[in-house]
This record gives structure tokens, C-alpha cells and sequence, in this order.
């Protein structure tokens, strides 16, 4: 394996979600004596918007980041978001990044298509087909099909039967498919993908850039040393129970000694300054992403991270925020379907608090518990740092997957 082309809607300069593993994993990749282009869309993530650096860029442009070859192209990008909205984004991508594609001239030994979305899984059937000596990756960071029928969005039996089928067929084309967690693994077993097939590549964090520090800058630049600070840093958007999250903030309006802190992002994130606006709160602060280089500054300014997974969030999703705040020591308080894969990580490992989809009304009472019990959150942050290191550090995981490339024939 020498050339290789990596696919995917998110790249860098997103710096959050799935366009930050895309990016590290390319350079990783061409940091060990592999040639790696990309294929990919203009950013536009996690603001919904095109950023403003490329939004007079021509509709298909070629750049090079960091000795990695990017070729984009210009994407539609909804205003308003809904799943006619979000399917006509995807297909977009997906024929332009497919002409972007199929015009490249270099051969290469491995493609690697990253889902979402699953689409892009077509366009690396269709380069095979033109060089039958290519292999075929598939890594799978969301469920697609599984989330828009999951989510109770389209319950047409028929539609079902025909989505399930055509994701079946493009997964019949890829000689590996890889994931991101347990859970997700074994929906991939499920769904009758050979274990010879399936590998287990799961979202990293880099120990040595993310880790414990005492006396944050962060908490005396937003006046927060005397305050109890429960954090939400990533995405505002669907996929989180803002409802609950919103409301325990309310009813906590009077406690001066807790400040909750939500920094990100998305579709949601109107919805909650309204909601802040409504009910004239001064116990929350709402501030956009930050830059990278404050992030490992801001994480371990909080006494606790809040992960608020929707009730019916199985295994579609495993949050890759909780590596940041483990990495840095810090414990989580999760909100998560008993059965998906980060409630059965944090409860197991001891790495923080868990409310499972029947306990949610607790929130409020579980905060009032915590700030007064500072030495069990301090536990679970060494737990959580422990776990991250023996279980997802970058270099760890990325050397593993450096050998599975070169050893592929």
C-alpha cells in the first residue's frame, strides 16, 4: 500500500466532530511514508454555513494542507435543517464530489470511505470498478440508515425494507469495514458483515496534547474560581436532550454556586439563547467553538462534563467528546440510553455519573449531590484519564491502523 485516497464530507478547518479525525487521520498516515490525497466538501461544520474564508473560493478548488493534497468541493448547505433539507446536502456532495473524484488520475492502492456520508461509499465503488486492483475501507462514524429510521423520521415499511437493502449492497463492496465502539461493532455483526471484514478503529485522543492541569486560565477569565462549573462543550444539535438540560437549569436558577457553561455550535444553539432570553438566566454562559489550541484549558475548567443523550440513542452514535474530558481527568454526567455504548463505558469503568432513560428526571437532584462530594468526581477523573490512556491514545490506536494498511495485500 502506498497511494491513498480518503473521502469524506468533513476535513479540516473543522476542527470538531468527524472532520478533526479525517484530518488527523490523513496526516498520520502521510507522516508514515504513505501518500494520501483527500477528496472532501467545503467546511461548513458544526455552524451549518459555509465558513467565510471559502465561501468566493471557486466550486471545485485543489489546496494543500500540511503536505496532504485537498481537493474540494463546493457543497449546498441548508439554512434550515430538516431531513429533506439534510438528504438534498448529502446527495449533493455526492455527485460533486464524485466528479472531483472520478477526474483524478493517480491510481490508488487503498480508498477509504468515510460514512457519513454513506453515499460517498458509491463513488469508491465506482473508482474500483475503474481500477479492480484498488481495495475498498469503510469507516463508519455514524449509522446513517439507522439514525434517520431510529429517529422516527420515516416509518414507511417498504422505504425501510429498500433502505436496509441498499446499505447492504454497498457494504457487500468493501473489503474492510471499520467503526468506532463496541456497541457499533456489533451492529455491524448483526447486520451480517463477516468478521473477517469487520476492524475496530475507535476515535483517539492525543494524551499528550490532552491532559490534567490545575489552575485553568479559563475559569478566571470568565470570573468562575468560586463556582461548581458543569460543562458541555460540542455540538448543539439534535442529537442531545436540550429539553431536560434546559430545564434543570432553570430550576437551578437560584444557586448561586453553579454555573453551567455550554460552548459549541449547531442547529440547537438559537433554541437555547432564546430560551436563556425567556427566562433572564445568569446561571449559564453559551459561547461559540474556541480555539483548538484553549481547548485542553477549557476542559479541565469544568468539575463535571454533562453528555445529554436523547432517550432513544442507542448505538448510532458514540460521543467523541467524553475522550477530551476524559483525557484531561475530568468525570462525565451522562444522560444515555442504558444500553448504548457510553452510559455501559462511563458506569462500568467508574468514569463518572449515569443516568440511564428512565432516571432523567434526576438531573437536578444528582447536581445538588455532586457539588457537595468534590472527592468521588476526582476519582472518577483519574479513572477516566487511565482508561483513555490504555484504551484510546492516539498513538496507540493510529499505529495499529498504520500496520492494518501496510499489511493489506
Amino acid at each position: 500500500m502506498k497511494n491513498i485516497l480518503i473521502m469524506g464530507i468533513n476535513y479540516y478547518p473543522e476542527i470538531t466532530g468527524v472532520g478533526l479525525y479525517s484530518t488527523e487521520l490523513a496526516e498520520y498516515l502521510l507522516h508514515n511514508n504513505l501518500e494520501v490525497d483527500v477528496v472532501t466538501g467545503f467546511p461548513y461544520y458544526p455552524q451549518w454555513k459555509i465558513y467565510d474564508s471559502y465561501e468566493n473560493k471557486p466550486k471545485f478548488f485543489k489546496e494543500t494542507i500540511n503536505g496532504v493534497n485537498v481537493y474540494r468541493y463546493k457543497q449546498f448547505v441548508p439554512e434550515n435543517i430538516t431531513a429533506k433539507s439534510r438528504l438534498k446536502h448529502l446527495y449533493d456532495f455526492y455527485k460533486g464530489s464524485t466528479k472531483v473524484a472520478l477526474n483524478l488520475e493517480k491510481k490508488y492502492d487503498l480508498i477509504i470511505s468515510i460514512a457519513p456520508t454513506l453515499l460517498s461509499a458509491k463513488t469508491a465503488i465506482k473508482m474500483k470498478r475503474r481500477d479492480l486492483a484498488s481495495k475498498l475501507w469503510l469507516h463508519i462514524q455514524d449509522f446513517e440508515v439507522d439514525a434517520m429510521f431510529e429517529s422516527g423520521m420515516i416509518n414507511n415499511k417498504l422505504i425501510k425494507y429498500m433502505g436496509y437493502a441498499w446499505e447492504k449492497s454497498i457494504y457487500n463492496n468493501f473489503d474492510i469495514i471499520s467503526t468506532i465502539s463496541d456497541g457499533m461493532i456489533k451492529k455491524l455483526k448483526n447486520k451480517k458483515i463477516p468478521n473477517n471484514k469487520i476492524y475496530f478503529l475507535p476515535n483517539w485522543v492525543d494524551t499528550k496534547l490532552l491532559k490534567p492541569i490545575d489552575n485553568p486560565k479559563f475559569r478566571k477569565e470568565f470570573n468562575l474560581e468560586n463556582k461548581f462549573v458543569i460543562m458541555y462543550s460540542g455540538s448543539i444539535a439534535n442529537k442531545q436532550d436540550w429539553d431536560i438540560v434546559l430545564n434543570t437549569i432553570y430550576e437551578l436558577k437560584d444557586e448561586k454556586d453553579i454555573m453551567f457553561v455550554i460552548i459549541g455550535n449547531g442547529s440547537k444553539k438559537k433554541n437555547i439563547e432564546a430560551f436563556i432570553k425567556e427566562k433572564q438566566l445568569k446561571n449559564i454562559m453559551l459561547l461559540d467553538v474556541q480555539a483548538k489550541e484553549k481547548l485542553n484549558d477549557i476542559l479541565a475548567s469544568a468539575d463535571i462534563h454533562i453528555i445529554p443523550q436523547k432517550r432513544d440513542v442507542v448505538d448510532s452514535v458514540m460521543p467523541s467528546k467524553f475522550l477530551g474530558i476524559a483525557a484531561v481527568g475530568k468525570p462525565s454526567l451522562v444522560l444515555a440510553n442504558s444500553k448504548s455504548d457510553i452510559y455501559n463505558v462511563v458506569k462500568n469503568n467508574e468514569l463518572g455519573i449515569t443516568l440511564n432513560e428512565l432516571e432523567y428526571y434526576k438531573l437536578k437532584e444528582t447536581i445538588l449531590e455532586i457539588i457537595n462530594n468534590k472527592e468521588i468526581l476526582k476519582t472518577y477523573g483519574q479513572n477516566a484519564r487511565s482508561f483513555i490512556i490504555q484504551n484510546y491514545d492516539k498513538k496507540k490506536v493510529l499505529d495499529k491502523f498504520v500496520e492494518k494498511i501496510k499489511n493489506m495485500r
